[in-house]
């Protein structure tokens, strides 16, 4: 079908991303989902179920490929599942990682906001009178 619509230059296009096609910025949802449009374009790549699972391991970040690899899934569905369930202990941890590295205002040594006397002070008189 898909010769049949497409001129011969966009599968190619695509069959070049399919090829090199791998998970950005920890979005399996993404990945996953544009892998499987990728997929069903371009059949003659990836014919068996087999080739497609093996294609989409090769395409996920090098600690979680090693983990589904282990597994050896025989379908594409359960090697989704699998990356799924290995990405969401990595994302928890990432974030734990960046909340215990972000700054906190509250005991930085550099800030001297409450060692700064205060702009106006009360005259004897009670006016108020501005520093200079």
């Amino acid at each position: 079908m898909a010769e049949v619509y497409c001129p011969r230059t966009k599968i190619q296009k695509m069959e070049s991303e399919l090829w090199n096609l791998t998970m950005k910025n920890n979005d399996l949802a993404a990945y996953t989902q544009r892998f499987q449009e990728l997929t069903m374009l371009c059949t003659k790549m990836v014919p068996e179920e087999e080739d497609r699972v093996k294609k989409f391991i090769g395409g996920l970040p090098d600690n979680i490929q090693v983990n589904v690899i282990v597994a050896e899934p025989t379908r594409l569905q359960d090697a989704v599942g699998m990356a799924y369930n290995l990405m969401d202990p990595k994302l928890k941890g990432y974030a734990m990682k960046n909340a215990k590295n972000k700054r906190k205002f509250d005991n930085n040594q550099k800030d001297n906001r409450g060692q700064q006397p205060p702009f106006k002070r009360q005259n004897v008189g009670g006016q108020s009178v501005a520093r200079a």
